[in-house]
């Protein structure tokens, strides 16, 4: 709500939309909610009811209240949903000196990513300033009069807010009732007390009611003379910032967007995009705010231990297979399970999150499995005096059975991760699909395609 608005408008506001949640409540949708209001902004903290209870999940919840709340003016509404593991909100930071400046470039870099399909909820972080009635001293006009900027500023309090010239003290009486332990004393018991006023000297509400009445506050000089401020200083009325965020020495106004099912990397290349028309003064600037890095590197770490996971596989291999060459035959099983996840990751539109990332590098682990069961009768039957020919077409076929019993022991149980919803399934799901998508490709490809890439290394 904007700044100096009133609580009643606020409160207003508040039970309209405690009206919409009431709706949802009624439907199971919602269990409870608890409202905190303040003078100027309202936060309302909605517990949903369990996954299993409810028809709708909370992205398609919020997408209605949104469409519901969106011309409620003057109030901005936006939605954030607690996230466990990975923050659905993407923060701008815009850094200078001039709090003006910053927070005009702020409310453009806003407008721009309103104009980016798939982020929402777009805010600037600042709370708009009161109203502030300036004065501005003429120093000539002062030095004139024989003034200072203190001794005008102790008449301007003095005679708007007052001065205490002295107490008053006043005798206060009261009567209580006598305690069980002493009948001897009447029913009723009667004190004195003397309770200190204040006296406050100052004009009266009638002299400093208006910004006009304040030009024309008649001031004492030192040398007994009357002047009336309008003659020695200009006004000027704007809104003071109610508060002032800094960062490495300089003012900062953050802006913030929630990425609804838009890819981080996506979104930071967007608005990078975005915002290249967006002058900046010189000694101006914007960066992503620390969350954006936080995600990042939590990416680049999974990332990082994607290939820490196929070297440790290739060591392994290479240890029990003594040899360099079948591991890296075994480990095209992992490109191979890419083509079936990667693909039905892009069919779903489901982005590249922590769920996803985690999936990937149990694949690694998995998909192995089948190749290893493989290449492993290939060579118990070249000892065996097959040629290698003979070996590959009579391991596929032998090993077709434990491979797919393999593979449907491994999928089974990770079906209920992907049906059933609950309120950690949007963790768990993209696990299970990356899994379950790359694991049955690459067990139907590791069938015909691992069998040619043998032949080609150990063709005589």
């Amino acid at each position: 709500m904007p700044t100096g608005t009133k609580m009643e408008i606020t409160d207003k506001i508040v039970k309209k939309v405690e009206g919409f949640l009431e709706e949802y409540k009624k439907a199971g949708e919602i269990k409870t909610y608890t409202t905190h209001i303040e003078p100027y902004s309202a936060k309302i903290y909605v517990q949903l009811t369990p996954y299993e209870k409810r028809k709708k999940t909370a992205s398609q919840i919020i997408t209605e209240l949104r469409k519901k709340t969106k011309n409620m003016d003057p109030a901005f509404i936006y939605y954030e949903e607690s996230q466990e593991v990975e923050s659905k909100e993407i923060i701008l930071e815009f850094l200078g000196y001039d709090y003006s400046i910053l927070k005009e470039l702020a409310k453009k870099g806003g407008a721009y990513l309103k104009g980016i399909e798939g982020l929402t909820d777009v805010k600037l972080r600042m709370r708009e300033g009161g109203p502030r009635f300036n004065i501005m001293l003429d120093n000539k006009r002062v030095g004139l009069w024989r003034l200072n900027t203190e001794w005008i500023a102790t008449e301007l309090h003095g005679k708007m807010r007052g001065l205490i010239p002295t107490r008053f003290h006043k005798k206060e009486t009261f009567l209580t009732t006598k305690k069980e332990t002493t009948p001897s004393l009447p029913s009723f018991l009667s004190f004195e007390r003397a309770k200190e006023l204040e006296v406050i000297a100052r004009l009266k509400k009638k002299y400093r009611k208006k910004s006009t009445d304040i030009k024309n506050i008649v001031l004492l000089t030192p040398r007994s003379g009357l002047c009336q401020l309008k003659q020695i200083a200009t006004f000027k009325t704007d809104l003071a910032p109610s508060e002032i965020w800094r960062k490495n020495k300089k003012r900062m106004v953050q802006v913030s967007a929630n990425r609804e099912r838009i890819p981080l990397g996506k979104a930071a290349n967007q608005i990078k995009k975005a915002l290249r028309d967006l002058h900046l003064p010189e000694g101006y600037t914007w960066r992503f705010g620390e969350n954006y890095y936080k995600m990042v590197r939590n990416q680049k770490e999974l990332k990082l231990a994607f290939l820490g996971a196929l070297v440790l596989v290739y060591l392994v291999l290479a240890s029990l297979f003594e040899s360099l060459t079948q591991p890296f035959i075994i480990l095209t099983s992992v490109p191979l399970s890419a083509i079936g996840c990667v693909n039905l990751l892009y069919f779903k539109k489901e982005p590249l999150g922590i769920g996803v990332l985690i999936g990937g590098i149990m694949l690694v682990g998995i998909v192995v499995n089948n190749a290893i069961i493989l290449i492993d009768y290939i060579n118990r039957l070249r000892k065996s005096g097959f040629s290698v020919k003979s070996a590959v077409i009579e391991a596929a076929s032998l090993r077709l059975r434990p491979i797919m019993m393999t593979t449907l022991t491994t999928i089974l149980p990770l079906f209920p991760l992907l049906i059933f919803k609950t309120d950690a399934s949007p963790l768990w799901a993209p696990l299970a699909l990356t899994v379950i998508s790359g694991l049955l490709v690459s067990t139907i490809l590791t069938l015909y395609i691992l069998p040619c890439i043998y032949l080609t290394f150990y063709r005589k």
